[in-house]
């Protein structure tokens, strides 16, 4: 028995020993693609940009991600009532419009499709889901505009030129 142990032993190794050099190769590679790639949580950074719409100048910029939250709202100019607009920031760089809330309703106010309802002095658009490139419109400071980042002001009317066409945006990934 003492001389077939040898034998299946080293029989053994030499089969074994590809498959584990294979299987050492497949751990590092697998090792270095994994720490190299960014947690399944953590996107992209996108760059939210705010430009002159005419001469294209760059006012104003905050880094973001996919998924982020963009609230806008403003005094609307004949209602003289609040108005909201919620977009989502696509990885693609789009903005998606979910959600408008806005006090009056009238001459004007686009229907969005979605769901409509009413909730207390608001009425509220859901699940508009329509696909923007950018947002543009003619800055007022009366309006009382600000622009918002999940729940955290990041421009407000006095921020931005007055009786000028702006643009807002989302560029491609930081690098």
């Amino acid at each position: 028995m003492s001389t077939r142990v040898p034998f299946m032993r080293n029989r053994l190794q030499s089969s074994l020993s590809p498959l584990f050099g294979a299987a050492i190769v497949m751990l590092m590679t697998a090792t270095l693609l994994w720490g190299s790639s960014p947690p399944r949580n953590q996107s992209k950074s996108l760059l939210l940009a705010l430009s002159h719409a005419r001469t294209g100048e760059v006012l104003f910029t905050q880094a973001v991600h996919a998924k982020d939250v963009i609230r806008l709202s403003w005094i609307h100019s004949v209602e003289l009532t609040p108005w909201e607009e919620y977009y989502h920031i696509l990885s693609t760089g789009e903005l998606l419009l979910v959600t408008t809330r806005f006090q009056s309703y009238g001459a004007g106010v686009p229907e969005y499709g979605g769901t409509f309802r009413k909730e207390r002095d608001w009425m509220i658009y859901e699940d508009i889901n329509k696909v923007l490139p950018a947002l543009q419109w003619i800055h007022s400071r009366s309006a009382k505009f600000q622009v918002q980042l999940n729940n955290n002001i990041l421009l407000r009317t006095e921020d931005m030129p007055h009786h000028e066409p702006l643009k807002l945006s989302i560029r491609g990934e930081i690098r």
